[in-house]
Parts: structure tokens; sequence; C-alpha cells
């Protein structure tokens, strides 16, 4: 049986510790340098929607708003009826009396408005029928002139001719010695009467055939030069309906507003009384603030709701990591307890947190870190998620629960 010598026996404890001692420096190697970074902490986390009560007053819940329920925007989550001296509501009682009496006091003008419209309109159609008469009497009238005008200008002419014939012979006699001086003298005369005669029919003519004319556009030619008192009547009658339109149209219009105005007042004046409490985003109820028949202030707080269309995560690195680390690198996030891993790309990296006072307005470390939870020197690595369709409202969309975060 062969045995070892001791200086042998110590040479292969040496060479096994140098063996030990580089493993594990390979494997310490491996852990600071090769492996990738890794969170110390991360959740997941989401906006979070405070439901506040509209009015101080009474609170009637409804019966289906429990933890866990998704809710809809603009989903009534139950109603207040205020019981509290408003001094708002007081303000809008008067209001709504002032309103209801400018509402009453353009109704009765506008009704007094449409009387006198109407009463023209009456009066428009009694002088309309009296105009058209009077132009067709008149019409009548001239045309009956212009002819007995034109015969009697016919008769003229005529007559004319045979006077100017009768002092062609009376020259020729008396140019024949037969004739005297006095009688073509007194031919002479009567021709000329009977021109003149035509030239008086002629203006007579002319006369009666402007008077149709006038008396068709409504103008008289007999006394005064103006228009008819039908026809001026009209236009005047036609002058006042614009206007009161116009005025009616106007007082129309602030009767609109008014009433608009009205139906406003009341609307607010209900909601200060009895209003429903609504959701303003989708979400699904995280916590229940409270319940029917307490009394609430205005502006308390109801309801918080988890809004699943916008979950990130929030990881927690050692601050060594962060020339490892930049915007966009792409990590995978694994629940810390289940099997799921999703990718995600880096968002934001805040290096440094921890090192301003809590409450600071410049930068507010984690709360992790506040309560010593966390090494203080850590970085923050806000994550956004592909979670594709894996965020269930029934699981309140994975809000707050633990992940890792690793680099890719």
């Amino acid at each position: 049986m062969t045995t070892e010598s001791p200086k042998a026996s110590r040479t292969l404890r040496f060479a096994a510790l140098l063996a030990a001692v580089g493993m594990a420096g390979s494997v310490a190697f491996y852990w600071w340098v090769l492996r990738p970074p890794r969170s110390i902490q991360a959740f997941v986390n989401t906006g979070v929607t405070v439901v506040r009560a509209p009015i101080a007053g009474r609170l009637d819940l409804d019966p289906e708003v429990r933890v866990g329920r998704s809710v809809e925007a603009s989903d009534t989550l139950g109603m207040i009826e205020s019981h509290v001296e408003n001094p708002l509501v007081s303000q809008l009682l008067v209001q709504e009396r002032q309103t209801e009496a400018l509402v009453a006091t353009l109704e009765q003008q506008l009704a007094g408005t449409k009387l006198r419209i109407e009463a023209r309109q009456q009066l428009v159609a009694r002088f309309t029928r009296e105009n058209e008469e009077q132009k067709r009497l008149q019409e009548r009238y001239y045309r009956s002139q212009i002819n007995t005008v034109r015969e009697e200008l016919r008769r003229a002419v005529v007559g004319a001719e045979v006077a100017a014939s009768e002092v062609r012979r009376t020259e020729k006699l008396y140019e024949r010695g037969v004739s005297s001086g006095v009688a073509l003298e007194r031919v002479v005369g009567t021709g000329r009467e009977a021109n003149a005669n035509v030239s008086a029919q002629k203006a007579r003519l002319a006369q009666f055939e402007a008077g149709l004319e006038a008396s068709a556009a409504g103008l008289q030619l007999d006394g005064p030069r103006t228009l008819s008192e039908p026809e001026s009547r009209l236009r005047d009658l036609h002058t006042e309906l614009v206007d009161l339109e116009q005025a009616g149209a106007d007082t129309e219009r602030r009767l609109d507003g008014a009433r608009r105005e009205l139906a406003v007042v009341r609307e607010q004046l209900l909601s200060q009384q009895r209003t429903p409490v609504r959701s303003q985003k989708p979400g699904v109820i995280w916590s229940v603030e409270a319940h029917s028949g307490e009394n609430v202030p205005a502006n308390g707080g109801i309801a918080q709701l988890v809004d699943c269309r916008d979950v990130w995560v929030e990881a927690f690195f050692d601050e060594a990591d962060t020339a490892r680390m930049g915007i966009g690198d792409p990590v995978a996030v694994k629940l810390l307890y289940g099997d799921r891993t999703w990718p995600g790309k880096i968002e934001t990296l805040r290096a440094g947190a921890g090192r301003v006072t809590v409450g600071q307005y410049v930068v507010d470390p984690p709360p992790e870190i506040a309560r010593r939870q966390l090494p203080v020197r850590v970085m923050t690595a806000r994550v956004r998620v592909d979670w594709g369709t894996d965020l269930a409202p029934e699981k309140f969309c994975f809000a707050g629960s633990s992940v890792e975060v690793v680099l890719r």
C-alpha cells in the first residue's frame, strides 16, 4: 500500500484551493461584469383617478359600486342630495326669477310686435286692393280720353286739310280778281284756326298718354305731382313692416337667449340640489371611500379608479449599473410570483434618487427609499411594457404587483 508524503498532500490541497479561488473569481467576474443588470425591486404602477363629490350632501351610492368593478367614462356611480345651506342656491333662485321676468317681458313684446305686423299687413292688403282699383279706373279713364282725343285730332286734321285747300283756291281767285282781299283774309284765318286746333288736339293726346303712363307707375299728374294716396300709403306701410319685422327678429333673438339662459340656470339649480356622481375616466374601482347614507363634503373623495389604459413599471437598480443602461434599452419584465414575462423598454432613468429631503419641490425620492427599504444608492427606471391583452381589469391590471426587470 502506497502512502503520500506530507509534502505531496500539502501540494494537492494548495492546488485545490487555487482552483476553488479561480472558480469563485470567475463567478464573481460574471456576476459583476457579464451578468445583465437586474432590478433590486420593481412593481407595476398606474394612474389613479379620484371620483369626487360635486356638491356637499347625502350620498346614495349605486349598489353595484364595489371594488374591482369596471366603469366607463360618465358612468353614474350614485346621487348626492343637498340638505345643507348653499349660498349658490340662493343666488341661482334670484337669477331664475329675474330671467323668468325677462322672458315674460320679451314674450309680451314679441306678441305686441306680431299684432302690429298683422295689422300693418291687413292695411297693406287693403291699400293694395284700393291702389289696384284706382289704377284700373285711371287706366280706363285715360284710355277713353285718348280714344276721344285721337278721334278729335283726326277730325281736326281733316278740317285743317280742307281749310288749306280753301286757302289755296281763294288765293287763286284773288289773283284773278274774282275774290276780294277780305275773303282771302277770312279764309287764311280759318286755316290758321284749323292748324291751331290740330296742335291743341296733339297736346291733349300727349297729356293723356303721359297720364296713363304715370298712373301705371303710381303717380298722379292732376294736382300735386306726387304719388297717389294709396301708393304713398303702401310705401309707408312697407317701410313700417320692415322696421317691425326687424324689431320682432331682434326681440326673438333676445328671447331665445333668455330662454337658453333660464334653462342653464335651472339646470345649475337642480345640480346644486340633486346631482349624479359620475366617473370622469374609464377604469377599475380600486377603493370605495364613502358609502350610502354618509354625508360627504363638496369635492370629497368617493372612490378611486385604476386607469388600465396607462400601466407601467417602476424599477429600482443599483446605481453602479448606470453606465450599462440607457433610454430605450429593451428589458424583460417578469412577475415575481408567476411565470409571465413581457417585453418592455426603458422610458426614463433617474439616478441618485434618495439624496434629497422628502417633500423637497425639485425631486421626491421613492417612498421605499424614504423608508430605507432600499439602498440609498439606487437608480429609478420607468419601464413601458408591451402587455398585449394580458391586462385583466378583474386583477386591477396588475397594479401594485411585484415584478423583476432584467436588461436584455
